[in-house]
């Protein structure tokens, strides 16, 4: 089987060593519009290199390609890819504004081509484990659900620009989690962002820190925390409370070391980015995608996953409510709606408040349609 990289950043680099050594059977062909890409490929065996997605596309034995560039560059290609016939891997998010999303699910059901989402954290041992038990109901009916993400140094410019910004990039896997943990779909969200670690995004419209809250179908909540920087490392948590019990996913480390002395307790921070943290289901995921390619499963997460019986009207900007003056804007409300939005939440706006009693806060009383 002849599989296509698109993309030799981290991502792609990731895929391309899972796929390497775990996967010695394939042929593995590269896209990276740098020569550095190219080299690292030639590391792990790769013989074909190209410079442009069409040139991995046009090659006869190339029944698949991995999408993992910039988020920006996802639709042309996955476009692309489709219009040549090659079932499709693409990094989340498929795209930024959901008719695209349905326009692209359309186009490759109707070429009968495989389209597969990434949202890997659905296949962690620690995550996908509490969703197991809560379907089984261990803890009881859900009563409170909480998701601490934080990462340990923000993102460049650069990447944060073309990345769709906090919620369509960062929280987008726990809009995720709440939905494959609780199996329910939502009907209010409540949504506060700020700009509190890199002041240069808020010339962008782009927020570092937030909160979200989500009220369930059943009435249960589940609240999000999100943070581009915690200074004692990468901050990945989990709580699901029910009725009966609770259920707990901690931070992860590279080893179980405690050190004791006249000051304390001490031990290292956690695995230090997704790439540590989340290595497991970067392999489990791929592994999925080509049982995929074999005919031996379906598609674990497709686009209809991420575009799913959405309807969604903004109100209007206020105009004498400048933008830049509340730490929570039209932007951050355009981010988490977007986000919210791909995981078929099928909402409409009802309410909006905005800089009351001297704070900045916005409220959505949404209901199911």
């Amino acid at each position: 089987m002849h599989i296509a990289i698109a993309g030799m950043g981290r991502m792609g680099q990731t895929h391309l060593k899972s796929l390497a050594l775990n996967f010695p059977e394939l042929h593995l062909h590269v896209v990276s519009s740098r020569q550095e890409g190219h080299d690292f490929a030639r590391k792990f065996g790769v013989e074909h290199c190209y410079s442009d997605l069409d040139e991995a596309l046009a090659h006869p034995e190339v029944t698949a390609v991995i999408i993992c560039g910039l988020s920006d560059a996802h639709v042309t290609q996955v476009e692309k890819a489709i219009k040549a016939g090659k079932h499709i891997f693409v990094e989340k998010p498929l795209a930024m504004e959901l008719p695209t999303i349905r326009r692209l699910d359309e186009l490759a059901k109707s070429r009968k081509v495989h389209l597969m989402v990434g949202f890997n954290q659905r296949f962690d041992p620690t995550w996908s484990r509490i969703q197991e038990e809560v379907a089984e109901g261990k803890d009881g009916s859900l009563r409170l659900m909480q998701i601490t993400s934080r990462d340990p140094i923000p993102p460049s410019m650069k990447f944060a620009k073309a990345s769709g910004g906090l919620f369509l990039d960062m929280m987008i896997h726990d809009f995720d989690m709440v939905r494959f943990v609780t199996g329910q779909e939502v009907k209010e969200v409540y949504a506060k962002g700020a700009v509190k670690v890199v002041p240069e995004l808020a010339k962008i419209g782009d927020v570092d820190t937030a909160v979200v809250v989500l009220t369930l179908a059943d009435g249960s909540m589940a609240v999000i925390d999100n943070c581009r920087e915690a200074k004692y490392g990468y901050d990945q948590r989990m709580e699901v409370f029910g009725s009966v019990g609770m259920l707990q996913g901690h931070n992860q480390y590279g080893d179980t070391v405690l050190h004791y002395d006249e000051q304390g307790q001490h031990r290292d921070k956690p695995l230090y980015f997704f790439m540590e943290r989340y290595q497991q289901s970067y392999f489990r995921q791929m592994e999925a995608f080509i049982q995929v390619l074999e005919g031996k499963i379906p598609v674990p997460v497709g686009a209809y996953e991420t575009g799913k019986r959405p309807r969604l009207r903004l109100p209007p900007s206020s105009p004498s409510r400048p933008a830049s003056r509340s730490s929570c804007n039209r932007g951050v409300l355009q981010g988490v709606l977007r986000s919210v939005q791909k995981f078929g939440f099928g909402l409409q706006i009802i309410e909006l408040a905005l800089n009351r009693v001297g704070f900045h806060f916005c409220l959505y009383s949404v209901f199911q349609v």
